[in-house]
């Protein structure tokens, strides 16, 4: 009688982890960039020019996400990042340029996330640095929200150019993690 119960009671433990362990194993971890680039390209003489554009932020652009977006149960946003690519032209800085975000296509609703001061664009397109965006952990929840439901967010860049004609990419990299439910896939 002893060996029964004992024999049923570790039974109903094995079945209970199982059971209740199912929904994890099923779960896939995807950390991945979404990196998108828009082109600045002013080609007029002069100085303190302003400049403002919008690029879509799509993480189907990525096909680990692109695969998992029917199944997705997170969506989290470590950090933001730009890089600076393909410069040529004057030496220029930008005293001050914001970064904005929203739904795609909610630029009526953008929110200001960062802002850059007297960034040295060429310097950094020289040195190939990639600068990680200052933006509130609050911020980071909010546009991970948008990506999950939506999978695309759009970026905004407002500023100002020291010296133009100046062309150069800004590549600009979301990084994420991603989970999913890999078994209904």
């Amino acid at each position: 009688m002893k060996n029964l119960v004992l024999r049923s009671l570790a039974i109903f433990i094995f079945t209970a982890v199982v059971l209740t362990s199912c929904d994890e194993l099923g779960d896939v971890t995807i950390n991945e960039p979404v990196t998108t680039s828009i082109t600045v390209d002013e080609t007029g003489t002069n100085q303190n020019v302003t400049y403002s554009k919008s690029l879509v932020v799509d993480a189907t652009s990525n096909a680990e996400i692109e695969k998992y977006k029917d199944n997705l149960k997170s969506f989290t946003v470590n950090k933001i990042t730009f890089k600076i690519k393909n410069y040529s032209g004057e030496a220029a800085t930008t005293p001050l340029s914001k970064v904005s975000y929203s739904a795609t296509g909610s630029a009526a609703n953008a929110i200001e996330i960062a802002s850059i001061t007297n960034f040295n664009i060429k310097a950094a397109a020289d040195a190939g640095t990639e600068t990680e965006l200052v933006v509130s952990n609050t911020d980071l929840q909010a546009m991970a929200a948008i990506l999950k439901n939506n999978l695309s967010i759009t970026l905004y860049l407002n500023g100002s150019l020291t010296k133009t004609p100046v062309k150069f990419t800004a590549e600009f990299t979301v990084d994420a993690t991603i989970v999913a439910n890999a078994l209904n896939n």
